[in-house]
């Protein structure tokens, strides 16, 4: 098992209390994701991270050995990243669904791929890479 360091452990004295509270939430957001990821396993799905609630999120918290999210904030970042897990193993690596795109187009690009099913990407030339994902509408 994988320990992530809390604040205290990475930062020096003096280090400004926004930033620590920033790291321990994502810390906490990202074990208790990694932790209801590994419960659910390939029944994963949009559906039933949209149905998550508190008290899955804090008994998830408990087998990873960290606090109950309390904010909105930080159970809206473990829906995220369980989103991100859900999507990362379904990507298409390949390339088929990367379009190359000027500048000036990205735009027009984001817009073209905003209805697609599957996880896009676009590139401009100077290798700024947009990652859409797809995601359930209905919550």
């Amino acid at each position: 098992m994988a320990t992530l360091s809390d604040a205290r452990s990475v930062y020096g004295k003096g280090t400004p209390g926004p930033t620590c509270k920033r790291h321990n939430q994502i810390r906490k957001a990202t074990a208790v994701a990694f932790e209801l990821f590994g419960e659910f396993g390939t029944d994963l799905n949009l559906s039933l991270i949209n149905r998550l609630t508190q008290a899955d999120m804090a008994a998830a918290a408990a087998r990873a050995g960290v606090n109950p999210p309390t904010t909105v904030d930080t159970r809206n970042a473990i829906k995220l990243l369980l989103r991100f897990y859900l999507t990362l193993g379904r990507l298409d690596l390949s390339g088929q669904n990367t379009m190359q795109v000027a500048d000036q187009s990205l735009q027009e690009a984001l817009a073209e791929v905003l209805g697609a099913d599957r996880p896009t990407t676009a590139v401009n030339p100077l290798g700024l890479t947009v990652l859409l994902l797809p995601i359930d509408r209905q919550l």
